[in-house]
């Protein structure tokens, strides 16, 4: 059921971020939409800072349901509001849906596709991957409809996903480079919260903490992003980007059962200073190669592609912990055995902190095996956590060179230019006026 609603979720909320930008746009006259985009750009970088805290405290306080339940008043409102005071404007032609224009074929038989496919991602380790017959036959039915779906956008004469823009060289690398994004930094993500309260003990509140300062960083970074575009190329920004979320995660390699609080959050800032030098420039690589009217469907793409990287890297990170927690838990069990000096002492200093708190002497000797064996499978967690750093931080290494492969466009001064159009869709610069060129400025 979690995963039916989080594919209805993901039908009613996908579209919320581009309908809001085409609202600003037809709200606001020229000289305005600079600002009401700034306005909006604060609650885009604002919410992932608050939301790991929120979402903490209210796990912590209450229940992890209340995560769910605070956003009903908020949807509530959110509807209420919207049929208030949004309106059309005058110039939008409506389209009856009998129309043959839309592709609703392909609309279809792309949701079909990527929603059997986040369910084969989501239930794959759950129910052991393919040796369950569901998730077998949603991992056939999902290839069948891609397969299907790729077939149609390539006949169709107005697809809504327009898959020729990947015959561009550069503009496809910055697909893959935007997929590898997602998948590292949001399979590192995915971990980090779970090593503070499964292995360090952290409450829900504290782990969030420990992520969410990361954010600010972020966004005091990005006015630097405009300076170092000017000056270097954005694949070389790409470049460094991956080697510093690698050189992070060998950094979390190094994290032990004792790792204070300001060594995570510095370990987190140094791996989303890595973020910062590729979200703009893979989109800068991304949209100089396209025409001007192909960025919508170009921004689609780049946008499915960072979404299904994220899927994939959240589900490949829990199938590495929950396979090699496995590995690990058998070689430990191994030197557990009565021949082992080590175990027997172990053994025994637990028996006898146990007995001088009060327990007999045989319970001491019981319970001090189940202490052990708790110790043993902490270890065994963390050994994991630390493979799947390693795997991350491999995959960082590897795919980094992808980016030099990219072509620098013939135009000059392509990056300012897609730079500064990427920076007005964001609300972080403003259009220019006519009386900026009135004086010569």
């Amino acid at each position: 059921m979690l995963v039916l609603f989080r594919v209805l979720q993901g039908l009613g909320g996908g579209g919320l971020q581009p309908v809001s930008q085409a609202i600003l746009m037809d709200a606001f006259p020229p000289e305005r939409r600079g600002t009401a985009q700034s306005v909006f750009a604060v609650t885009l970088v604002t919410a992932p800072i608050l939301g790991p805290v929120l979402g903490g405290w209210l796990t912590d306080n209450y229940s992890w349901r209340w995560v769910f339940l605070v956003n009903i008043p908020i949807g509530v409102l959110a509807f209420v509001l919207n049929s208030r005071f949004v309106q059309d404007p005058p110039h939008l032609v409506r389209f009856s849906l009998k129309e043959n224009e839309f592709d609703f074929q392909g609309l279809s038989l792309l949701a079909i596709a990527l929603g059997c496919l986040q369910f084969v991602l989501d239930r794959g380790q759950i129910d052991e991957w393919f040796g369950s017959p569901l998730i077998a036959s949603f991992t056939v039915l999902s290839i069948l409809a891609l397969i299907a779906f790729v077939w149609w956008e390539l006949m169709h004469e107005h697809p809504v996903v327009d898959l020729r823009l990947l015959g561009n060289r550069n503009f496809s690398l910055s697909v893959a480079t935007m997929f590898m994004m997602g998948f590292v930094f949001c399979g590192a993500n995915y971990m980090q919260p779970l090593f503070c309260q499964q292995i360090l003990g952290w409450t829900a509140t504290w782990a969030g903490l420990g992520l969410s300062p990361s954010g600010i960083v972020f966004i005091l970074m990005m006015p630097v992003m405009p300076m170092l575009l000017t000056r270097v190329a954005p694949r070389y920004m790409v470049f460094v980007g991956f080697i510093v979320h690698g050189l992070a995660c060998l950094v979390m390699v190094d994290w032990n059962l004792q790792m204070p609080f300001w060594k995570i959050l510095g370990t987190r800032i140094f791996e989303v200073v890595g973020l910062a030098w590729l979200m703009v420039p893979i989109n800068v690589m991304g949209f100089g190669v396209l025409e001007k009217e192909k960025t919508t469907s170009g921004s689609g793409l780049l946008n499915l592609a960072r979404n299904f990287g994220t899927s994939c890297g959240v589900s490949v990170s829990a199938t590495i912990l929950a396979r090699r927690v496995q590995i690990h838990q058998t070689i430990l069990v191994s030197h557990l055995t009565p021949g082992n000096s080590t175990y027997r002492v172990a053994l025994n200093d637990a028996a006898q902190l146990l007995f001088h708190h009060g327990l007999s002497w045989a319970d001491s000797l019981t319970t001090s095996v189940a202490l052990v064996g708790r110790t043993l499978g902490q270890q065994a967690l963390m050994l994991s956590y630390l493979d799947a750093f390693w795997i991350l931080a491999i995959c960082s290494f590897l795919v980094a060179p992808i980016s030099l492969l990219i072509r620098k466009p013939d135009s000059p001064g392509w990056a300012r230019n897609t730079l500064a159009m990427f920076m007005i869709r964001l609300g972080i610069a403003r259009k220019p006026r006519a009386s900026d060129f009135s004086n010569g400025v």
